[in-house]
């Protein structure tokens, strides 16, 4: 055993002897660094913790309005094609049928026109 590690002996002023052991030179100032967390790293680590759940339930918030929008979009988008595809038969129903007034073309043809441009507005997005 290196003479280090040996306890040494002291004597307090009233005769009571104490045994004590010399400072460890692989710590700084002979502090002994405990291996457990403090109580501050503790509390910022929960802090931590918490705002990390705290974020992604937002995100989670997001992403299921992100969703919902989407679907709205499509089922939107949907309805448009469906009218045009609606306005487009009538149309070609219209050409094969004896042509009667002027206007229920115009009619239709500006209801595609709008049909169209709702869609082509839909898809710019």
């Amino acid at each position: 055993m290196w003479s280090s590690e040996l306890p040494t002996g002291t004597v307090s002023p009233d005769r009571t002897g104490d045994r004590t052991y010399p400072l460890d030179p692989s710590t700084p100032d002979g502090v002994d660094t405990q291996p457990y967390p403090t109580r501050s790293e503790l509390t910022a680590a929960a802090r931590d913790r918490s705002r990390a759940v705290r974020e992604a339930n937002q995100l989670r918030t997001q992403v299921s309005l992100l969703r919902d929008e989407l679907d709205r979009e499509r089922t939107e988008r949907r309805q448009v094609v469906e009218r045009y595809e609606y306005l487009l038969a009538d149309v070609q129903r219209t050409k094969n049928e004896p042509k009667r007034t002027a206007g229920v073309c115009e009619r239709i043809g500006a209801h595609i026109d709008a049909a169209f441009t709702s869609l082509r507005n839909t898809v710019q997005r």
